[in-house]
């Protein structure tokens, strides 16, 4: 086990190891271990990207606040000429490393590619210059030096592992003391030395574990982000498979409705053929028996029979037209739709009180045979309807 990865289980140590509820939220912050090196290198490659755009936008903040801020500098040390040209000389060196580091991103791959030694070194410089100005106005205890003490909190707008963290962090603060005691070599031997480095390392302390908590939540909100996507993948590629299950069902539906409406189709052509055939000539040969009977009969009783007979022929004849009719349509096939559908109209105003008209635009439809006879018989259906309850 590294060094590295046991001060990262001893900073976790006191979070996993509370018993109650805080703690365990704070252990599903924590406990990353179940991460595997495809979402870890996943992360590292979103950092890489994140600090080469946020560096960039930082840098030509804190260049426009230097900028703008130039003229307070002559407001607070007017009657000071010489802190007042120190400012202005620290004022634009800064700046004018920032400018070049923004240039560097704006026109070469250089910040884009090494997004953290190019920033690493124009913190570096700038924060070397800082404590330079800083050692040539005054000595550590007064406020101007205050704000070194915390300088390598600098390093919390990276997302750095823990070791490079600690390199960051430590570096900046080395840097500062190291530009202090290049222009005051005495400060060594000042009794406030102890003192101030003792507030350097509690800001590099401070620095790194707020900046590798920082870094722990970012890296757990990623792996969510991460896994929702993934779930949200795996959810359109079954939602594409199922569509595409639904699409099959539904066309193997179609055809299985289609294969039945064909048999039954054949099935009543099949009956509208034995009634026709085989019924139709039997009440024909009836209907030729009762003609051929009718001059042998004298007795008035008998011929009154033989006219009931022949009505009840002639009704038969009329109830197995309709059910062939029904079953099959043969006027369908023999005068087309349209014909067929102006025929069943007719038919129908004729044998009722309702009168009907039909008209079609076109004059002619084709239509599949099929299909004719399926609209046929909707037709007639709701004619036959119209007649039953109107």
């Amino acid at each position: 086990m590294s060094l590295f990865t046991r001060l990262e289980r001893w900073f976790e140590a006191p979070f996993l190891n509370r018993p109650n509820d805080k703690a365990e939220a704070l252990q599903i912050v924590f406990d990353l271990s179940k991460v595997d090196d495809e979402d870890r290198r996943a992360f590292r490659e979103y950092g890489h990207q994140l600090m080469a755009q946020r560096f960039p936008r930082a840098v030509f903040w804190l260049l426009l606040a230097l900028i703008v801020l130039t003229p307070l500098d002559f407001v607070l040390f007017h009657d000071e000429p010489a802190i007042l040209w120190k400012t202005l000389l620290i004022r634009y060196f800064v700046s004018f490393v920032l400018a070049i580091f923004i240039s560097l991103a704006r026109f070469t791959p250089i910040v884009t590619r090494a997004p953290v030694l190019t920033g690493f070194i124009t913190a570096c410089t700038c924060v070397f210059a800082w404590a330079w100005y800083a050692s040539s106005l005054t000595g550590p205890d007064t406020h101007r030096f205050g704000p070194l003490y915390f300088i390598s909190c600098i390093s919390l707008i990276g997302l750095f592992s823990l070791p490079r963290r600690i390199i960051v962090a430590s570096s900046l603060s080395l840097t500062a003391v190291v530009g202090y005691t290049l222009r005051s070599p005495s400060f060594l031997s000042d009794p406030l030395f102890s003192s101030v480095i003792g507030h350097l390392v509690f800001g590099t302390s401070f620095a790194i574990a707020f900046g590798q908590m920082v870094q722990r939540l970012t890296f757990r909100s990623f792996i969510q982000q991460l896994h929702l996507q993934r779930q949200q993948k795996e959810l359109e590629g079954l939602n594409a498979t199922l569509e595409e299950r639904v699409a099959e069902q539904t066309q193997e539906l179609r055809f299985l409705t289609r294969k039945i409406q064909s048999v039954a189709e054949e099935e009543r052509r099949y009956i509208a053929q034995e009634i026709h055939d085989q019924l139709g000539q039997e009440l024909t040969a009836m209907r030729f028996a009762l003609a051929f009977a009718r001059p042998h009969l004298v007795e008035p009783q008998s011929v009154s029979t033989l006219v009931e007979l022949e009505s009840l022929l002639a009704r038969t004849n009329e109830t197995m037209r309709r059910i062939l009719t029904r079953l099959r349509p043969r006027v369908v096939e023999q005068l087309g739709l349209v014909r067929a559908l102006q025929w069943l109209v007719e038919d129908r105003s004729t044998s009722s009180d309702i009168r009907g008209t039909f008209t079609s635009t076109p004059d002619d439809i084709d239509v599949d045979g099929e299909l004719a006879a399926t609209l046929f018989a909707v037709a007639q259906e709701g004619i036959t309807n119209l007649l039953k309850h109107a």
